[in-house]
């Protein structure tokens, strides 16, 4: 091809297998960087890559339904942990609101360590699925919803030993960021 000319690519087969060749070699590696018998004088950049001109191994990334919304439901909680964030710095940093901070009940801290615990028994069901030990992994994933229902129960505990004392959304801002 000459400078200031185009080809007309007919099929698009075709012209990923022209473009083949521009990524890749100088690699001194044995089986990579040179021309080989099924890449066109290209080289794949050495290492067990794919190569780009075969069809089968190219697959367009297309998301299912399901993957965007879980990742508009992550960026609409990420955006109200945001703001109530913002929200807690201003209310704590100016002395326009009544703020009274609060000794936590002891199922707070409970609460924490049970999360930990959860998290931990989760991971170690995922490692089982992974090695595809179906047994090891239905016994932690039968312990990390335990650990689940506890942390719950540990939280409406939480929540009830803050209202025998006397705190509410709406008496307190500090109460009230710490129950919602």
């Amino acid at each position: 091809m000459k400078v200031g000319t185009i080809d007309i690519i007919e099929d698009v087969e075709k012209a990923g297998r022209k473009r083949s060749g521009l990524s890749g070699g100088g690699s001194n590696t044995p089986g990579g960087g040179g021309p080989g018998p099924d890449d066109g004088g290209g080289g794949n950049g050495g290492g067990n890559q794919p190569k780009r001109d075969d069809p089968k191994e190219v697959q367009e990334f297309k998301p299912g339904i399901s993957r965007i919304l879980t990742g508009f439901l992550l960026v609409v909680v990420l955006m109200t942990f945001g703001g109530l964030m913002a929200a807690y710095v201003v209310i704590a940093t100016n002395n326009v609101a009544e703020w009274n901070p609060f000794e936590l009940p002891i199922q707070v801290w409970l609460s924490t360590a049970i999360i930990v615990v959860s998290s931990l028994t989760y991971h170690l069901a995922q490692s089982a699925i992974f090695r595809e030990d179906e047994a090891a992994s239905r016994k932690w994933l039968v312990v990390t919803t335990v650990f689940g229902a506890a942390f719950i129960s540990s939280q409406l505990l939480a929540w009830l030993a803050l209202t025998s004392r006397g705190l509410y959304m709406r008496g307190n801002p500090y109460a009230g960021f710490f129950i919602f």
